[in-house]
């Protein structure tokens, strides 16, 4: 969702506002409202927490990383449609040893 405005917030770990949305059913109307999280001072930037993300989301999705991200992910993509048979193999072979021991295998 695009606000005016709110989207100049930048991101920051620490926050100093939140946005939040809401719903009044009564009147049937939807709204947005940036709450302060402490006093902000005159000339101080409006800061906002986008989530815990990995360095690979933000650059996608919001165009900048963060030096020390906490969140040390990889967001990756596996072609498992190839590997299948692979992974058949492996579970027939899995079944079969653990049959010749006695033991119940469980995929």
């Amino acid at each position: 969702m695009i606000v005016p405005l709110l989207d100049y917030l930048n991101h920051a770990t620490t926050p100093n506002c939140v946005v939040t949305g809401y719903h009044d059913k009564v009147q049937d109307t939807s709204f947005v409202i940036l709450q302060a999280l402490k006093d902000i001072e005159a000339g101080e930037q409006l800061v906002i927490n986008y989530g815990n993300l990995p360095n690979t989301h933000l650059v996608q999705k919001y165009g900048f990383t963060l030096k020390d991200n906490p969140e040390k992910k990889l967001l990756t993509s596996i072609p498992f449609r190839e590997l299948e048979e692979f992974t058949y193999e492996e579970h027939k072979l899995k079944s079969e040893v653990a049959n010749s021991l006695g033991l119940a295998f469980q995929p």
